[in-house]
């Protein structure tokens, strides 16, 4: 047996196979070459949305990958800590400051008013202009400022602005906005505080209208399986349907009360 002094003299480090090439010195990596099932397990267990874009961005098998896991988990929210540009994100508490883009000044003052499921809500009220963008995408839903008032809907919907011409102005400014949901590229609904569902399809209307025959005041919305469900300020929960056509087809169902 060699003597402890003998032992590493002649000791010879041999990569494993495939680390290094002959005539290349670089360090071979053996995570792109993670199987996709593995990779996408991975992909589903992150919950930051910052951590999703950096495992996208590894390689093209990852993103692959991430891309086909269906339905994926929802990513935690960021919380927005000053009403304007700064978030915070879950779990990793990371901070992120996303300013208002300077080509969105060019048109007056634009002030972020929320945002919802990855989409930034930006109000530019003197030019009565307010639009969704998302900040990663730069997709862009321009919003209309104006409701469709009907006489019934005077007795039970605040006054948010002069009326004109069957119109009154909608409510975009601090805490009104409850929530917005961009259900499909064809069809949007928001929760006014104080107020109920409005709903609003690019292309076919030129104004949200209120979504008669829902709660009056509404707590919440959520977009699943194609229906738009609301829940009203006494726990009543709605089940709203549109149709195709032009004008406001909506079916309610109010699920029974346990």
């Amino acid at each position: 047996m060699p003597a402890a002094s003998d032992l590493g003299r002649d000791v010879v480090v041999v990569p494993p196979a495939g680390i290094m090439d002959d005539d290349d010195e670089s360090t071979w990596s053996p995570w792109p070459d993670l199987q996709p099932e593995l990779a996408g397990m991975v992909f589903c267990r992150l919950l930051s949305h910052g951590d999703r874009l950096r495992f996208r961005a590894v390689c093209r098998r990852w993103r692959l990958a991430a891309w086909q896991q269906h339905p994926l988990p929802p990513a935690l929210p960021w919380l927005n800590l000053d009403g304007r540009i700064t978030y915070q994100s879950l779990p990793d508490g990371e901070v992120h400051r996303i300013p208002v883009p300077d080509e969105l000044q060019a048109g007056g003052t634009v002030v972020c008013r929320g945002s919802f499921d990855g989409w930034l809500l930006y109000d530019r009220s003197e030019q009565l202009e307010c639009f969704l963008m998302n900040p990663i995408s730069k997709a862009r839903i321009d919003l209309p400022y104006h409701w469709h008032c009907d006489d019934d809907d005077d007795a039970i919907l605040p006054d948010y602005g002069e009326e004109k011409e069957g119109q009154r102005t909608m409510c975009f400014g601090e805490n009104a906005v409850r929530k917005i949901a961009v259900c499909s590229p064809d069809l949007v609904a928001a929760v006014i505080a104080g107020s109920g569902v409005f709903f609003y399809r690019p292309g076919m209307h030129s104004t949200w209208l209120f979504a008669s025959g829902g709660p009056c005041f509404a707590r919440d919305i959520a977009y699943y399986n194609g229906k738009l469900y609301s829940i009203s300020s006494d726990g009543e929960l709605f089940v709203h349907e549109f149709s195709d056509s032009i004008s406001a087809d909506i079916v309610i169902g109010i699920a029974p009360q346990a």
